[in-house]
């Protein structure tokens, strides 16, 4: 008769390195929902008057309130002290990013480019889920692309725009080396 194998029992140091991964990749997500947030909030306030807009930016919101649980962040609830000082750390390579490619945020090819960036970014958290993956990560994900493709619609060159908006992520990425982990 064959037995299955005995597990192995894994190392304290390797358990913490393990730990300390799992960590820092959930505080990259948590970033990059701040990120999602900060551009959030800002288009609440100014298209307020659009009701069509408004509608798709409420969305938005829910998707986004979903994916802060599933990381274990629910409404008012802080960020760690560690977390906090990378996402204000890389939320301003963020914005370096931004304004280095589009300047001010404040036409529409700019706001196309910058949440063409967004949906990138939350692309890669989607493709990183390996398993197990909420489903509030992929309607996010649907949402912002949503979104974007129709604030490159209303572009004068949404060709430019698109490629801007890989130019912000491309230099967002190189600058916080999340694909590096």
């Amino acid at each position: 008769m064959t037995y299955p194998p005995t597990p192995t029992r894994v190392p304290k140091s390797q358990e913490r390195a393990l730990r300390q991964d799992r960590a820092h990749i959930i505080g990259t997500w948590q970033i990059k929902l701040t990120v999602v947030e900060v551009a959030l909030m800002t288009l609440e306030i100014v298209c307020a008057n659009d009701k069509a807009l408004a509608a798709r930016l409420a969305k938005i919101r829910r998707w986004l309130e979903e994916c802060w649980v599933s990381i274990g962040q629910g409404s008012g609830k802080k960020l760690s002290a560690e977390v906090q000082r990378r996402a204000d750390r890389e939320s301003a390579l963020v914005d370096d990013a931004l304004r280095s490619v589009v300047g001010d945020c404040t036409t529409p090819e700019a706001w196309a480019a910058r949440l063409v960036a967004i949906d990138a970014m939350i692309g890669d958290v989607v493709a990183s889920m390996v398993k197990g993956r909420p489903r509030c990560w992929g309607y996010l994900g649907q949402t912002l692309g949503t979104l974007a493709r129709r604030f490159l619609r209303g572009s004068a060159d949404p060709g430019q725009a698109e490629a801007d908006g890989w130019e912000i992520y491309e230099r967002t990425e190189e600058k916080t080396r999340w694909a590096n982990g």
